[in-house]
This record gives C-alpha cells, structure tokens and sequence, in this order.
C-alpha cells in the first residue's frame, strides 16, 4: 500500500515537473471521480441542491487531497454533504471521510489510545477542515457545518486476519453569523 501511494507521489511530482518544464497544458492524472458524492445520490431536496452548487469545490479538495497529500485516501463517496445521524431534521454538514495510509510504527503503538488518537486527530483534522472551509463554503447559508473522518491502521494483522482501523472525527458548526447557526 505504501509502494502504490510513494508511486502515485513521485508519478504526480514527475508529471508536474514534466508540465512546469514543457509548458505543456495537458494534465496529471486525474483524481478518482467516485470519491465525491453525485447530487443524485443525496436523499433530500436541500442535500441535492449543496450537491450541484458546490460540485466544483468538492472535486477541487478531491484532487488536492490526491494530489498534495499522497498518504490520504478519500473513501468512496467519502465527500459530500452528508446529515449526522444524530441530529434531527435535513441539517448538512461537508464530510470528509479519508483513511491515513500509515503502517503502525513501534513509536506509535507504545502511545496510549487517547495519545495515539490525539497525535492523528492534530496531524490531519485542523488541515483538512481549513482546506474544505472555502470562502463559497463558510458563506453558504444552507450548510450547517463541516466535519473530518480519519481512519488509520490498529496494528498490523496477522497473517490470514482482518484489518483492523481507529477512526477520530472533528466537527466544526458552521459560522454563528450564518441565518441557520442562530435558530
């Protein structure tokens, strides 16, 4: 796994300078498409119309994800305006869902749960909430917040066993000057 994303680093590296040096217009490869939720696929009329209007800016982190952080892989569908299930009512939050491709290290095993959660929760969440909050984002009235997923690597499985992920999530509400933060 480690191979395929150092490939997918240097190939993207390659691809630039190649691009920088040519003066070429055509394109590194493209981020995978199936990351991003479709509008079709969102269950409500609200979801569906954050879906089509923000398109752009979903396939825009999807590629700087891919591109710029090669050890982060969006889960399918892993972006998209998604309602937390524990809230009432058709309330959006953008949700970034990415598993670290990190192999567990000594260093890290030794760290208890609580430290091991809180060294991956500072590492990615604070980033990946500042590349989602865009100023068409943070101004959208109809989006009520933002939240990141990441999932990591427990321990390396034994032989013939199943993987086995910690996951740590971060939420930030939306604005408190947006007209739905105040109800």
């Amino acid at each position: 796994m480690i191979n395929i994303k150092l490939g997918r680093a240097l190939a993207s590296l390659a691809a630039a300078a190649t691009l920088t040096l040519s003066g070429s217009t055509a394109s590194a490869a493209d981020a995978p498409a199936d990351r991003v939720l479709q509008p079709d696929r969102y269950t409500s009329d609200r979801g569906r119309a954050l879906g089509q209007k923000h398109q752009g800016a979903l396939r825009d982190l999807n590629a700087k994800i891919y591109h710029c952080m090669p050890w982060l892989d969006v889960k399918p569908e892993g972006i998209g305006f998604y309602k937390p299930k524990h809230i009432d009512g058709d309330t959006r939050y953008l949700s970034l869902n990415v598993n670290v491709d990190q192999q567990p290290a000594p260093e890290f095993t030794r760290l208890s749960v609580q430290d091991r959660v809180s060294a991956m929760f500072s590492r990615y969440v604070p980033h990946l909430l500042r590349s989602m909050a865009t100023n068409d984002l943070l101004k959208e009235p109809n989006l009520d917040g933002f939240t990141v997923i990441a999932s990591w690597l427990k321990a390396e499985p034994a032989s013939g066993r199943s993987r086995w992920s910690r996951t740590s999530c971060g939420a930030a509400p939306a604005s408190r000057s947006s007209p739905r933060a105040r109800t």
